[in-house]
């Protein structure tokens, strides 16, 4: 079930990679630093497991923030986006926006859209 659920987010992730890099790019680095630095260090960890899981993530599940972990933040929010037919639309802009979109991550709230087949959520 896992490899298959794997296998459906890679297929997704390929079949979008304009919506991905169109927003990656459009992220305030600093709001989404300090909104993952507030979080406690198991949500931190709870983060990159969940990225790591989605097939975002390679680094260590440290609940420390760098390079890897901002570039997995961006890249997941634009395949959930993706994922969500653009139903789910986060704000990576603003601190308000992106601890929005971590407490998602955190809760599970957003996990059919990261790493499911997009419609497990449809009465989130």
């Amino acid at each position: 079930m896992i490899r298959r659920v794997f296998l459906l987010s890679l297929a997704a992730l390929a079949a979008a990679p304009a919506l991905t890099a169109q927003q990656a790019a459009r992220f305030n680095a600093v709001a989404l630093r300090r909104a993952f630095e507030a979080l406690p260090e198991a949500s931190r960890k709870k983060v990159q497991e969940e990225l790591r899981t989605g097939g975002f993530y390679r680094g260590a599940v440290d609940g420390r923030y760098g390079p890897g972990t901002e570039e997995a933040l961006a890249a997941a929010a634009g395949f959930i986006i993706f994922n969500s037919r653009e139903t789910v639309q986060l704000d990576l802009l603003t601190e308000p926006g992106t601890t929005a979109y971590l407490d998602g991550l955190v809760t599970g709230a957003l996990a059919g859209y990261l790493y499911g087949e997009g419609n497990e959520c449809d009465s989130c």
